[in-house]
């Protein structure tokens, strides 16, 4: 890390003490596990299609002469 931090280093090699220390700095993205994977499947299966639950409909209230409230 202090050879990627010191300005007076030269840069190709600052750019390759950077690339070495990246994986202990930067974690990457995991891959789901199998049953994980298969929930979320189940889950988007289940909000969908013809029988899925739906957002109620947006209901305006209205007072009597016409007013909205």
């Amino acid at each position: 890390m202090s050879v990627m931090r010191d300005g007076y280093e030269e840069p190709g090699r600052r750019m390759q003490a950077a690339q070495l220390a990246a994986p202990y700095c930067h974690a990457k993205k995991g891959e789901m596990s199998a049953k994980r994977q298969e929930a979320e499947d189940r889950k988007k299966a289940a909000n969908s299609g013809k029988f899925s639950r739906r957002q109620p409909p947006a209901v305006a209230l209205v007072a009597s002469g016409g007013k909205t409230v």
